[in-house]
């Protein structure tokens, strides 16, 4: 009896150790959340770092927004960081905030709690990492990074064509479409008009290759190039192109021809014919002149 009651005493003291365990690991688990949620901001951490492009010579809008963790600002820093280059645009550490003499000091729009920057007339220069460093009153820190990519607006493209086959029933064309840039910072897409469904098996990419029957209706292409913040586009009509490139494989050029051809019979006759009467009045006057 002395050894089954200390084996049962000794499984429940396992029991109640494991107990103990799982409520401690169940508190801790609690209490981290509970920590977590103090010190992350509202929607989203600290550190964090946004993507944001911009159009050349076009306007930079950067926002910050404090999290439950940040009370009154003590501080506000902005600066701008780029490969050998690092400027201070703005700081107010020292009291009243201090805009630094840089690229950035004419160009520049401040929100009244100066949690918003907005840089007009930008730059290629101006692509790079901006950062807002806040401390409040409590030495609490937080920061926001916003990594700016400047574009070039897009050039207006062109479409070249190439006729690879030209019969009697089909035009296979090749339609080439390109921009005069020496960047390749773009995306091309086709479209056929207000018929987008007709475009589905077309290729993404600045090349595509249509085949044309000649009893078809005539077919609107549109090549759209575009980067991340402009786009333009550039339209041509597919068989107005064949008809121009060989009008041959066209029942309506043979029809065409036809016409001239009578025209061109109708307009020699009477030159044929006065030149044939002026051809007889020379014989028979050499005759004449023969007998006497």
């Amino acid at each position: 009896m002395d050894k089954g009651s200390s084996l049962i005493s000794g499984f429940s003291q396992i029991i109640s150790l494991a107990a103990i365990i799982t409520i401690i690991t169940m508190k801790l688990e609690i209490l981290l959340g509970l920590v977590s949620l103090v010190l992350s901001p509202l929607g989203g951490e600290a550190n964090i770092q946004v993507h944001q492009n911009v159009l050349l010579h076009g306007s930079l809008r950067m926002s910050y927004s404090p999290s439950q963790k940040i009370g009154a600002s003590r501080s506000i820093i902005w600066k701008f960081y780029k490969i050998n280059e690092q400027v201070t645009i703005l700081d107010t550490t020292e009291k009243p905030h201090y805009v630094y003499d840089s690229k950035f000091r004419d160009r520049l729009l401040l929100s009244k709690n100066l949690h918003t920057l907005t840089i007009v007339d930008m730059t290629m220069e101006d692509g790079g990492m901006y950062t807002i460093d806040v401390v409040d009153v409590k030495g609490a820190t937080e920061s926001y990074s916003f990594n700016v990519t400047v574009y070039e607006p897009v050039p207006l493209p062109s479409i070249r064509t190439e006729v690879t086959e030209n019969t009697i029933d089909r035009c296979n064309i090749t339609l080439h479409c390109s921009v005069p840039s020496n960047t390749s910072d773009f995306s091309y897409t086709w479209q056929c008009g207000d018929r987008k469904s007709d475009c589905q098996l077309y290729n993404n990419g600045n090349t595509v290759q249509i085949s044309l029957k000649n009893d078809s209706k005539d077919m609107e292409i549109l090549c759209i190039v575009q980067n991340p913040v402009d786009k333009k586009n550039v339209s041509l009509h597919v068989q107005e192109t064949c008809m121009f490139r060989d009008k041959i494989w066209s029942p309506r050029s043979h029809h065409s021809l036809i016409i001239i051809a009578v025209v061109i019979v109708i307009v020699m006759l009477p030159i044929i014919s006065v030149i044939c009467i002026k051809i007889k009045r020379g014989v028979k006057k050499g005759k004449y002149n023969h007998i006497y």
